[in-house]
């Protein structure tokens, strides 16, 4: 009986380290900085307990439901799962521009999409092995960059900082990685401070200024 309780207190442990680890990576969704981020969940051969995949599908309901963000798995197989976490009215902002709108539709979008209908068709793009281009578009990453990687017509840079791969210049990309590792690192101080990730977000929230929406 005590061998069972303390595999059941480690499992807990390993579900909270991983809804804390989920709202250090959305923070910048949560604070409206960014429209969306995009997490993938694959089996592990290296530990037979802990792993992600697993345990993200074991307690998916209640990670979505916490975390309070829309949300669309892009891909699910036996060992992968790609899930975007997004807020609807910032995503709906950040795909609003007529640059962007221009190069949706010649990637196969419609501007009389709702924003459902193109991330549906987003999800198809996800068949396959390879990421589709567009998704940075959704992702909130330059459009400059999104372009030339779609082409091909640009040296890629690999830089340490980026989060992206960068094509070209790349003080726009490093700009904005600044800005989201900056959130990222409120957020992680903020989870060392609080219990629960409830209480994490609600924090958080309040630090970046956001109202807490409601159903």
């Amino acid at each position: 009986m005590t061998k069972n309780i303390k595999y059941i207190s480690e499992i807990e442990c390993d579900k909270e380290r991983l809804m804390k680890y989920l709202f250090i990576k959305v923070a910048t969704v949560l604070s409206a900085v960014k429209p969306s981020v995009m997490m993938r969940y694959a089996v592990s051969d290296k530990s037979k307990r802990f792993n992600s995949y697993h345990l993200f599908t074991q307690h998916q309901n209640e990670i979505y439901e916490t975390l309070g963000l829309d949300y669309l798995e892009l891909k699910r197989t036996d060992k992968e799962l790609l899930v975007i976490f997004y807020d609807k009215d910032t995503l709906e902002n950040a795909i609003s521009n007529s640059t962007i709108q221009n190069f949706l539709d010649s990637r196969g979008y419609s501007r009389e999409q709702t924003l459902d209908e193109k991330l549906h068709l987003l999800k198809t793009r996800f068949s396959g092995d390879s990421l589709s281009n567009e998704i940075g578009v959704f992702l909130g990453y330059p459009l400059e960059q999104i372009e030339q990687l779609a082409e091909q017509n640009a040296d890629y840079a690999y830089l340490p900082t980026s989060m992206w791969k960068v094509l070209g210049s790349a003080t726009g990309s490093l700009n904005k990685t600044a800005l989201f590792r900056k959130i990222e690192a409120v957020a992680a101080d903020v989870a060392t401070k609080y219990g629960s990730t409830e209480k994490c977000i609600e924090r958080f929230k309040t630090f970046a200024g956001v109202t807490t929406r409601t159903a």
